[in-house]
Order: C-alpha cells, then structure tokens, then sequence
C-alpha cells in the first residue's frame, strides 16, 4: 500500500507479507481499511503503521474482499468467499460472522441501507440486519458473481463485467427490486 503526494512521489508504503492478491481499500477519517486473500487490517491514513490485522477464521481465501462502512453504527462490514463480517473498527475484533446461503465461495459485494445491509453474491441478493441476521434472500437469476448496487443515496462498484443492476429502493418486506435489465 502507497501513500503518494500530488506529483506521484511515495510518502509512505507498508506491505502485508501474506497479501499477493488484489487489495481492496477504503479510507475513513485517519484510518484506511484494506482487504486481501481473507484477510482485513487497519492502518493509520498518513504513516501506513498497521493498527491491527484479522485473519476472518474459517471464511476462507478469496480472491476479493469486500469492504463497507457505516459512521452511524461503528461498524466495519466485510465481504469474503461467501461470508460477511461485522467488525469494530478500532480493534478489528469479529462481532458476528454469517454465511450467505447459496453463494458458496463467491465475491460479495456490500452496501448499507435503512434497515441494514444488502450485500449480492452468485445471482443472490441478501437483506442483513446491522446486528448480521439474515432478514431474507432472493435469487434474482441473472448469472451474476457480482453486481453494482444503488439503493437509499448509496452505491457500489462491480466486480463483474455482467449487467448493471440497480434498485430504486429495496424493501424488505417485499424485496421489491428495479432492474434496468
């Protein structure tokens, strides 16, 4: 991980011995969140001094770790080869841990909404509570690994060149969702 001025010149670089897989990051006030191969750390934003590390026990390697944040709960939210993750950021200490029905070892993409979390992971859309219970699942069938979300003023990237999917708003009641398919 490097930390470069405007002109492009290293200020700062950590390595992660076990990373040699893509790394996902996420920047939140002084810290900055990175993933990798199953595996989570914090680092301080301005020197790249490890804060602390997680292994995510028994959720496997995969190849893209997800990651989502939400300021209002403190909570840290991982996406790795099927499971999600609920951190506390400040220590990187597991809350919960749940398996996504049906994703088997596939990449999960995460996205906060009102009643919680919505994550997708091999043609499925979960609704999680921010407590990490499964509220409900539905198989949307469309093939993909991962999709791009927006939903409630949030969104997400892709992980799959597969079509873009996007909900005006999904309900958990009725998962009511909007295809632009």
């Amino acid at each position: 991980i490097f930390r470069l001025d405007v002109q492009g010149s290293r200020l700062a670089e950590t390595r992660v011995a076990s990373w040699h897989k893509p790394v996902s990051l996420l920047k939140v006030s002084d810290r900055i969140f990175a993933g990798s191969y199953g595996e989570v750390a914090a680092f301080h934003a301005e020197s790249l001094q490890m804060i602390w590390h997680n292994h995510l026990l028994r959720t496997g390697y995969g190849l893209i770790v997800s990651l989502a944040f939400n300021p209002h709960v403190g909570l840290l939210v991982v996406g790795n080869n099927g499971y999600v993750v609920g951190l506390i950021p400040a220590t990187g200490d597991t809350i919960w841990k749940l398996s996504l029905p049906g994703s088997g070892y596939d990449t999960v993409c995460l996205m906060f909404v009102k009643f919680g979390l919505v994550a997708t992971s091999k043609g499925t859309i979960y609704g999680i509570s921010k407590s990490g219970s499964l509220l409900w699942h539905s198989v949307v069938g469309l093939g993909l690994q991962c999709v791009g979300m927006a939903a409630d003023g949030f969104s997400t990237s892709t992980h799959s060149s597969q079509p873009y999917l996007q909900a005006e708003g999904i309900r958990p009641k009725d998962k009511t969702i909007i295809s632009d398919q």
